[in-house]
């Protein structure tokens, strides 16, 4: 088996919605399943590949992993295994650190602390979200939550009436990691095609892509995230590393229970489960390709714990040999991300997780000494947040009141020259534009490069060079956008902060002008 290792940064908020529907309540995942990067791969190869396409992208031949997060220092980090818990009332981690003392993995609870625990009348909870790392930290990928309204373009692009909706998405700015494995029958030519595919350029993946949501930048990785060999030998414990969806094997149903068939142990197996602590979820995945659901799929949530007890001895070796057996994955979908698990991994092995030190592992990326900071203080973090968040409200608050001011004299500039102004599809390019940038100098190379500028190119240019009174003379629409819109957004007194402010008023003009012209037309 070959596999490639790549990081992700997003570059915006990523929408990765726990379900499909378009009604109901609205929850992120808080991993970025495989099946984006299928997609996003095949977007760009899938007719490149001519008769190839199916063995990459249907066979399983190729396996595209979930992305997880990658720590404050560049480590990899897991699912939280559900057999951790920790006592109710008290705290499972403390800032990032986990705290290794409060947290039991009840697969190996000693008879003392339980009965310590039903003296105490101490109840066990479970942890249930997150992800740590070898070095003992824990990660919890933050999220936002933004209201929206859809839009009813047969009234002129007003508001519909009780549609409101919101999307809780991925924050910007985080890093992640994630490996795509191949058969050894796939030719290296493939594996080159899929890791330029993904690296070239931006990407856009999950919901509302169209809008503000979904661009990241994914750059091959020189180390793998991890390689964690089988650590105990009382049992054989199955821990999964993303969602595995299981089939029984007489009916060939989905089915919810774990069999030693699905994991190629021997007849003499059990499953145990007072030891085996597993959670599961059905959901139906929707193909934008298609423009429709494919079939439910119900499956073991990652991070489950499967114990099953064999009369046969175990030792090492044998636990490697169904490690490598395993390594291509168990069950179903396995090209979206499905079925991958580990083999009694080490930290399963005790009763509390005993972090590794830090020279026994690799970062993924390589974290700069300036860029380590000293641990603050909760009150120093929440002074920073706050600060962030009164900057971009003040930023959001600008650009709304200077599209306002220039929509009154954009409005009418195109109403008077109506046959030779720039129309709403070419106002609504400015919307994309927005989009796909992620520098000033993006915004000013697709607005007015010479070649292939919008304003400065193709057919549109000379509806772009058509002249409007504004400020005691006359001027270009292109013109106003170069010395009157980049200008006044790139003076703006906001350090570090200049782009977001222009990205945020080319996208409003984008988005307001071609609605103001339906309503000029209504």
């Amino acid at each position: 088996m070959k596999s490639l290792h790549f990081n992700v940064v997003l570059d915006m908020d990523v929408v990765i919605s726990e379900r499909s529907a378009t009604t109901g309540g609205h929850s992120s995942l808080s991993y970025l399943p495989g099946a984006c990067f299928l997609g996003a791969c095949a977007v760009r190869l899938y007719t490149k590949l001519g008769t190839k396409a199916f063995d990459v992208f249907h066979s399983g031949a190729v396996r595209f992993g979930n992305a997880y997060p990658i720590d404050d220092e560049g480590y990899p980090t897991l699912p939280i295994p559900l057999s951790w818990h920790y006592p109710k009332g008290s705290a499972s981690h403390e800032g990032t650190i986990l705290l290794t003392d409060n947290v039991f993995n009840l697969v190996h609870l000693s008879s003392e602390n339980e009965s310590k625990w039903k003296k105490d009348n101490v109840q066990p909870k479970q942890m249930r979200e997150g992800f740590f790392s070898d070095t003992g930290t824990i990660r919890m990928p933050t999220s936002s939550y933004r209201l929206k309204t859809a839009i009813d373009r047969t009234k002129g692009g007003r508001a519909k009436e009780s549609q409101l909706f919101g999307y809780e998405s991925l924050d910007a700015g985080s890093n992640w990691y994630f490996s795509i494995d191949f058969d050894d029958e796939v030719s290296p030519r493939v594996l080159d095609d899929i890791s330029e595919a993904l690296t070239k350029g931006h990407i856009r993946i999950g919901r509302s892509k169209s809008a503000e949501y979904g661009s990241v930048d994914i750059t091959a990785a020189e180390k793998p995230p991890y390689r964690l060999r089988p650590g105990m030998e009382d049992g054989v414990f199955i821990y999964c590393l993303s969602d595995i969806a299981l089939r029984d094997p007489l009916t060939g149903a989905p089915t919810l229970t774990p069999l030693p068939t699905h994991f190629g142990l021997k007849e003499d197996a059990q499953l145990s489960r007072e030891e085996t602590f597993i959670r599961t979820r059905s959901y139906t995945p929707f193909n934008s390709k298609r423009k429709a659901h494919d079939f439910e799929r119900q499956v073991v949530c990652m991070g489950s714990v499967i114990a099953f007890r064999t009369s046969s001895e175990l030792t090492q070796e044998p636990l490697e040999e169904l490690q490598d057996a395993l390594d291509s994955g168990i069950g179903m979908y396995k090209h979206d991300g499905l079925g991958k698990v580990l083999v009694n991994p080490s930290f399963l092995s005790t009763e509390h997780f005993e972090p590794a030190p830090k020279t026994a592992l690799s970062q993924i990326i390589e974290v700069k000494a300036e860029q380590v900071a000293e641990v603050q203080s909760d009150q120093e973090m929440l002074l920073g947040w706050l600060d962030s968040r009164m900057i971009l409200k003040e930023i959001e608050r600008e650009s709304l009141e200077m599209v306002e001011q220039w929509l009154k004299v954009l409005v009418p500039g195109v109403r008077r020259q109506k046959r030779i102004a720039p129309g709403k599809s070419q106002w609504g390019q400015l919307r994309d534009v927005a989009i796909r940038s992620t520098s000033i100098g993006d915004i000013e190379t697709a607005l007015f490069n010479e070649d292939k500028g919008l304003c400065t190119s193709g057919i549109s240019k000379d509806a772009w060079k058509t002249e409007f009174y504004y400020d005691n003379g006359y001027i270009s629409f292109a013109l106003f956008l170069e010395n009157v819109v980049l200008k006044t957004a790139k003076d703006k007194d906001h350090p570090g902060h200049e782009y977001r402010l222009l990205q945020r008023v080319i996208y409003l003009l984008g988005n307001q002008m071609p609605q103001k012209l339906s309503q000029e037309e209504a």
